[in-house]
């Protein structure tokens, strides 16, 4: 007998079933309760509470997969469960491989496009859960007008539904995806459940090999029981259209095998349940019936309006906590969403904030699992030459052996230096951290060394790899050099030690999954090896074989505490005797879901095939109905509470309205305007202060006497952005470095051609000769070609264009400069005799320290390194001028001395002339830099001289005066009244840094250098 018995939600379906179940056992009769697969683990736990101890020796609960078992112990013939849907697109991607050239709607794609596999696949298993073989698709086909698209579409599933079919045959003998169909055939010759009755629980539609099931479990069991969520078997609400026609194809199925049916139709729950949720349960899709105009929310239902998915997440953590406080337990408490991979790393985020015990009721993608991040990047580095981007993700993989500290190290010398390719595969590293410069900091080193270390460890494993994977295009030779290579990193050893950190951390359900991992990856290996025994691939097919295997896999789980919330999906979710529910994500379109044509058939397809006698069970109209189902059964569990909410926006930014649930809910329960989630219920956010408001900084004042060294940097820096100092200077944060030659690295190269070149031209005597231009030119070349081999020893023959490019550019403008330095010295009484003097050192090239002294006692040591000092003798008097050498613009002004944006020229004239006041005058200072336009590059000046006629008939002995006309003239006073401005300037600039000002002062020159732009709020933007 079929026994089918119909109630909506909550009517009390599953409490009959206990109860006949509890009758059968204290009867001794042998039961099986049939639920969903993911049904299967809450069934067995809520059954059992109600069932007597004795209930293990009669009763069991078992979904098809676990019933086939059973079977095929008892008659023969197991084979295994059905392949993961990974091993199923993995065959399915071999088959269209191979299939390619003779396809004729998709022979462009079937080669190259991966996720036709994807789709290929779901088209496939579609036709098959509703009975369709190859043959009858081909049939099918040839009924259709010649040559038209979706013949020729009919035709090239049927091949490669017959072909990768075969394929599976050839691989296990049996296509195990089809044990359901061969448990029926079984059943036709061997009577296991003649004694047993059997009650069929949680389902709402059956496959094709599911309905072959229960044909032979009706015509063997005394009764067969199936519960149906339905007002009634004749319902026309749109909700339960799915339901009914599962139940209309039962009762066809009974009658064929001549066995009768009886229909109990149970009333709805009246009592034991708020009103609210009564109203919700009667009328919610109910589109006929009249609004009460008196049902209220109340406190049972609660409508809410977030702004994003995170005050969603968080306003659903507050509300279980709540309610917890109220007397629930977390395992009362169920909160269901459309899709729950929107809401990962969101949800449970702030679940686990707030330390309540979940279960997220679903599979766990393995695309984002570092193992597979791990794998996938090491063979695209072996496959593609080792790009950065995939040398970079294998190295944070956190599975790669390399300490984090290590890892940063590493990306920030790759970054600098700009490594990619074959560079990796360099015996060792020597190029500078500090970018294109001879000196090496002392952070230098440690980044240098660091940065060795990870390239030996992660590039001599990969190495390795490449060798064995070239040695070698079959399936399982290049799985085996996978496999050699995991074992290499030690990775069986890191998943323990990662589950280990997990279990201290409390998140059991992670550190199952990484102890879990591994032996899936094994499996997979296996299993490809399995299917795929003596294909070749390149290693761009494994690559992509391996990748699309990985991306298709997951893995399940199970709770691992049994009082925790259960968060799942609404199509896949079973939950029972909940007291409170929450639903996320009401909106359009995502929850109830738009339904669009999503595999290789479309609607009109489907259509166009029901005419040739093609029948699918998946049509637009069931499926709309299957979503509405979802709303309803999510809507309808709960005894006690509900909560439903909405966000305003999802995470691409995009704005989102209410669903139509979410809209009829308000309706029903006359809630005009949902509340809107309380933001106070939160942390408060960090005030973002705007352009208009500088944010006052400070930091602890130096106590008084402090010496402070300053430098003209320093200070440029300080009275632009006094948080960009105290970054720089107090916490010495270090900017990012690059290879590539900036302003900095344009200066140092030409400091260092210039001085090498004029020093050798200067003899002991403190004689100058002026070198010839070809002498010049010769010499040159010779000092920049051993500067480039000493700041980036890279062979020639390996350096990337882009250095190569940029070094050719500096030599034009190092000669360009050095003519017109040489040209000047010509046709000048001045000599250089000193170069890069230091300030504050001892010594032949140094110079005493600019000290200056505060009111308060502190001190202010200055700092820096002069370019080149000149030297007039002239009528017994000996006049210094000091030269400054800018790659770009650089003029200067007597503003920027008076307030400390620009000191450089005066702090340098006053720190050459204390190495003897008494013997030098000051004649003045320069700038001399390049300003390039339309490729061509002209050398200027910016400065002052002294008013004196003697002095600038010898500086420039040209008619035009063409070296010194754009230099301002300054007399003797008036150089010293900008010396003591100086002076004030720094002292003014010191007051303020010594007392601790650190405001953010944005400006484009400001921020454009600054070390911590990317992590300043208030960094100018243009």
């Amino acid at each position: 007998m079929l026994h089918l018995i119909c109630g909506p939600s909550g009517s009390g379906k599953t409490a009959l079933l206990k109860e006949k179940i509890r009758a059968d056992i204290e009867a001794q009769r042998r039961c099986i309760l049939l639920v969903p697969e993911q049904q299967a683990y809450f069934s067995e736990q809520d059954f059992v509470a109600f069932l007597p101890q004795s209930a293990g020796r009669y009763f069991e609960v078992a979904s098809f997969s676990r019933l086939a078992d059973a079977v095929f112990r008892l008659a023969g013939g197991v084979v295994q469960n059905a392949l993961n849907p990974g091993m199923r697109t993995l065959l399915m991607w071999d088959t269209l491989r191979e299939l390619s050239s003779t396809l004729h709607q998709y022979n462009g794609n079937a080669r190259e496009d991966s996720t036709l596999s994807a789709l290929m696949m779901q088209t496939i298993v579609e036709l098959r859960s509703s009975g369709i073989t190859a043959e009858e698709l081909e049939v099918a086909a040839r009924n259709l007008p010649t040559d038209s698209p979706l013949q020729r579409k009919l035709l090239d599933i049927a091949l490669v539904d017959s072909v990768y079919h075969q394929k599976l045959l050839d691989a296990f003998g049996e296509d195990p995806s089809d044990r359901l169909s061969r448990m029926a055939k079984k059943l036709e010759k061997l009577s296991c459940f003649a004694d047993c009755h059997i009650y069929i629980d949680s389902f709402t539609s059956f496959t094709t090999q599911e309905y072959d099931v229960l044909k032979q479990l009706l015509k063997q069991s005394p009764c067969v029981t199936v519960t149906l969520c339905a007002d009634h078997f004749t319902s026309r609400l749109p909700h339960f259209e799915s339901v009914i026609c599962t139940a209309n194809r039962l009762r066809s199925l009974a009658n064929a095998v001549a066995i009768p049916v009886e229909r109990t139709v149970l009333p709805g729950r009246t009592e034991g349940r708020p009103e609210a949720l009564r109203v919700l349960e009667r009328d919610l899709w109910r589109f006929d019936s009249k609004i009460d105009t008196n049902a209220k929310a109340g406190d049972a239902v609660t409508i809410l309006n977030c702004t994003n998915l995170y005050e969603e997440a968080e306003a659903a953590a507050l509300q279980i906590l709540d309610w917890v406080q109220g007397g629930m337990l977390y395992g009362d408490i169920a909160v269901i969403v459309r899709d729950p991979e929107i809401y990962r790393g969101v949800l449970d985020a702030a679940l686990e904030r707030h330390k309540i015990p979940y279960f997220l009721s679903e599979r766990t993608d393995l695309s984002a699992k570092p193992l597979v991040r791990l794998i996938l990047s090491a063979l695209r580095a072996v496959t593609r030459n080792y790009h950065v981007k995939d040398i970079m993700t294998l190295a944070k993989t956190g599975l790669s052996g390399i300490d984090q500290k290590d890892i940063a190290l590493f990306e920030e010398y790759c970054e600098t230096w700009h490594i990619s390719g074959s560079r990796f595969l360099d015996p060792v590293w020597s190029m500078n951290p500090d970018g294109l410069t001879t000196t090496r900091s002392p952070r230098a080193e440690e980044i240098l060394q660091a940065a060795n270390r990870a390239r030996q460890t992660l590039i001599e494993p990969l190495r390795r790899l490449a060798i064995r994977m070239r040695s070698s295009g079959l399936v399982k030779d290049r799985c085996s050099a996978l496999y050699d290579y995991l074992m290499e990193l030690s990775i069986p050893e890191a998943l323990s030690a990662q589950a280990k950190k997990e279990i201290e951390k409390g998140r059991l359900r992670q550190a199952g999954e990484s102890v879990r991992l591994y032996r899936f990856l094994t499996d997979t290996l296996t299993g490809m090896v399995d299917l795929l025994p003596e294909t070749r691939l390149s290693a761009e097919e494994f690559l992509s074989a391996i990748s699309l295997l990985l991306s298709s896999s997951d893995l399940g789980s199970v709770p691992n505490v049994h009082d925790c919330v259960i968060i799942g999906s609404a199509a896949t979710l079973r939950v029972e005797n909940v007291r409170a529910t929450i639903l996320l994500g009401l909106c359009e379109g995502e929850f109830p879901r738009a339904i669009t044509d999503s595999g290789m058939l479309s609607e009109s397809d489907k259509s166009i095939l029901e005419e040739v006698g093609i029948l699918l069970d998946s049509r637009e109209s069931i499926q709309n109905s299957e979503e509405l189902f979802y709303v309803y059964r999510a809507v309808t569990k709960p005894t006690e509470k509900l909560m439903i909410s909405h966000p305003l926006l999802l995470p691409d930014g995009s704005a989102k309205t209410p669903s139509l649930a979410f809209q009829r809910i308000r309706l029903l329960l006359n809630s005009r305007d949902p509340e809107i989630f309380d933001r106070s219920m939160l942390p408060s956010p960090k005030t973002i202060q705007t352009p208009s408001e500088p944010e006052k900084m400070s930091v602890e004042p130096s106590s008084v006497g402090t010496n402070l060294p300053l430098s003209q940097s320093k200070i440029h820096t300080f009275v632009l952005c006094p948080y960009s100092y105290y970054s720089t200077y107090r916490l010495h944060l270090r900017e990012k470095k690059d290879s590539t030659p900036g302003y900095a690295d344009d200066g140092t190269f030409l400091h260092h051609v210039f001085e090498k070149l004029l020093r050798a031209s200067l003899f002991e005597d403190g004689s100058f000769r002026l070198p010839s231009w070809e002498e010049a030119q010769a010499l040159a070349d010779q000092i920049m070609e051993s500067y480039l081999g000493e700041v980036c020893p890279i062979p020639q023959e390996n350096m990337d264009r882009r250095l190569l490019h940029l070094f050719s550019r500096l030599r034009k403008l190092a000669l360009r400069m050095l003519e017109e330095i040489l040209r000047e010295l010509g046709n000048t009484g001045f000599t250089p005799f000193a170069f890069e003097q230091v300030i504050g050192k001892g010594g032949p090239d140094g110079l005493p320290p600019v000290r200056l002294t505060m009111k308060d006692g502190s001190t202010v040591t200055l700092s820096g390194k002069i370019d080149r000092v000149d030297v007039l003798h002239l009528d017994g008097k000996h006049y210094l001028r000091v030269v400054d050498y800018k790659s770009s613009k650089h003029s200067f002004a007597i503003e920027d001395v008076r307030s400390g944006l620009d000191i450089q020229l005066v702090l340098y004239l006053v720190a050459a002339l204390s190495a003897n006041p008494a013997q030098y005058t000051p004649a003045g200072a320069q700038f001399l830099y390049a300003v390039t336009e339309k490729g061509k590059i002209d050398v200027q000046r910016s400065g002052f001289f002294l008013d004196a006629e003697e002095v600038r008939k010898e500086a420039d002995r040209t008619n035009e005066k063409q070296f010194i006309k754009k230099l301002s003239v300054q007399s003797a006073e008036e150089i010293n009244t900008l010396a003591e401005s100086m002076k004030e300037a720094v002292r003014s600039v010191a007051e303020r840094i010594l007392r601790g000002d650190a405001e953010k002062t944005p400006s484009k020159e400001a921020c454009m250098f600054c070390p911590v732009r990317d992590h300043c709020d208030r960094a100018y933007h243009e």
